[in-house]
């Protein structure tokens, strides 16, 4: 009996308390070296103090109960705690960088609502952009304006026959990953209602989990500038761009000719123009 301590005499030695102690003994983490069966007293070995630490340090690392469990019920085993170490050591690196980047995306956010209420840029927010069947026609044009207008008219002729547009708002694709002024790569893509456009082409745009928005008014010539200013934006927030740029038209001139669109979304200049930049990221 002289080995042992009893558990007050323990959590002094070691300077955990008494209810730690049971509750790790609860947990089956630590056990007492020996429990009188008359008194119930509990008595723990000296040794079981290293024991006791490399518990408080896993706890102290962030380990769960759970993990820390896995640890002790191979004592001894070098390996396979070193295995453990790492994982977590991975983990709270990743934690921590995603915690970085948070703190990046608020500050960069502070920022713009501190600036010009007038900029657009000052209205970017984090948004996502669901799935969306669509119609849509792909070609590298010279230069936007008429080539762009004359594959939209297309495209919404097209679903129009077909009696399967959607009520979403109709955006273009800008695959290269440089603005240019001459040889764009571009998609003009029309919303559709998926069970109505079985007669014609279609394919569905993924769902975007996370991307950067923002909404404008006026002509279409603020594209380019706002887009080099969005990703100026991403990459102050240390985020990533990882998918083609959205030009959504939410309120849009159009010729209509072989199809009718509902006057709402209709602008007959173009100051009365609405549209929305969304770019993904990551």
């Amino acid at each position: 009996m002289s080995q042992l301590l009893r558990i007050g005499e323990f959590a002094a030695l070691t300077r955990v308390s008494i209810k730690a102690l049971r509750f790790y003994a609860a947990e089956e983490l630590l056990a007492p070296a020996w429990v009188d069966p008359d008194s119930g007293y509990r008595y723990y070995r000296v040794e079981q103090a290293r024991d006791l630490a490399l518990i408080a340090n896993l706890r102290a690392a962030g380990f769960s109960i759970a993990e820390i469990r896995a640890v002790v019920a191979a004592p001894g085993d070098t390996v396979a705690l070193l295995h453990v170490i790492d994982e977590k050591r991975a983990a709270l690196h990743d934690a921590r960088a995603g915690i970085d980047r948070q703190q990046a995306v608020l500050e960069t956010l502070a920022r713009s609502v501190l600036g010009d209420r007038d900029d657009p840029l000052s209205g970017v927010r984090l948004t996502a952009a669901p799935a969306q069947d669509v119609h849509s026609l792909e070609a590298t044009v010279e230069h936007l304006g008429d080539p762009v207008t004359a594959l939209f008219e297309s495209a919404e002729t097209t679903v129009a026959r077909a009696g399967a547009r959607a009520s979403e708002s109709p955006f273009l694709l800008f695959h290269d990953n440089e603005f240019r002024e001459t040889a764009l790569h571009l998609e003009v893509c029309i919303p559709v209602i998926g069970q109505r456009a079985s007669a014609i082409p279609t394919q569905k745009i993924e769902a975007c989990p996370r991307g950067v928005s923002v909404v404008y008014t006026g002509d279409y010539a603020q594209t380019e500038p706002l887009r080099e200013s969005m990703l100026e934006w991403i990459e102050e927030a240390r985020l990533r761009p990882v998918g083609p740029l959205r030009e959504i038209y939410h309120r849009f001139g159009a010729r209509q000719e072989g199809y009718k669109l509902p006057r709402t979304v209709l602008a007959s200049r173009s100051d009365e123009f609405v549209t929305e930049l969304f770019l993904p990221v990551s």
